[in-house]
């Protein structure tokens, strides 16, 4: 009997939650969403995977390895998230290597 091929990792899905807000910068942020505005010009601006979910206070997003190490790709996301200002408003909860882009399994995330 043959093995079966190893699955070369290709992709991280990272999920973030929103950072603890005040009453009164979130009922600000109601009207004036400035964490997502920002969030959706650094997908933009990174050109990242477009596979993201939204849900209560956080998001999911999918991240391309590019023959990184998955701790490199993630510290090269968290810098870049940091010089966009994003670092205030979101933070990293756990993340899952992957071999495809749309694959997500709950059960395997790793909590860093």
């Amino acid at each position: 009997m043959s093995q079966p091929a190893a699955t070369r990792l290709t992709h991280i899905h990272t999920t973030w939650d929103r950072r603890p807000m005040s009453k009164m910068k979130s009922l600000f942020a109601l009207f004036i969403p400035i964490a997502e505005t920002k969030l959706l010009m650094f997908i933009k601006k990174h050109k990242l995977h477009h596979h993201m979910d939204f849900w209560d206070d956080g998001f999911r997003l999918t991240i391309p390895l590019d023959n990184k190490a998955p701790q490199k790709a993630l510290a090269n996301l968290a810098a870049e998230m940091e010089l966009g200002g994003l670092d205030k408003h979101y933070e990293f909860v756990a993340y899952v290597p992957t071999d495809t882009p749309d694959e997500f399994d709950r059960g395997v995330c790793i909590i860093d």
